[in-house]
């Protein structure tokens, strides 16, 4: 969970699963913005593509550091507008 001031409201979920004999690490965030400048911010000023960045080199690193290749996927899904 962000500390109360952060420009952004939410949780982090970190997970592993084993799908077709193959282990996928997955992160999901469920986010809002903490006032309306921010989310002005966070819809039109890029603040949502760089942590979709941030998500995916992490990703990509974890796999990096296991010995595997592979690409990340995103997926986003607006719950409320």
């Amino acid at each position: 969970m962000t500390h109360e001031g952060f420009p952004e409201a939410g949780w982090n979920t970190f997970s592993t699963y084993e799908e077709a004999g193959h282990t996928v690490a997955q992160v999901q965030t469920l986010a809002r913005a903490a006032d309306p400048i921010y989310e002005f911010w966070f819809r039109f000023l890029g603040s949502s593509a760089q942590q979709d960045k941030t998500w995916t080199h992490v990703l990509k690193s974890l796999a990096a550091h296991l010995g595997v290749d592979a690409e990340g996927e995103v997926k986003k899904v607006c719950l409320d507008a």
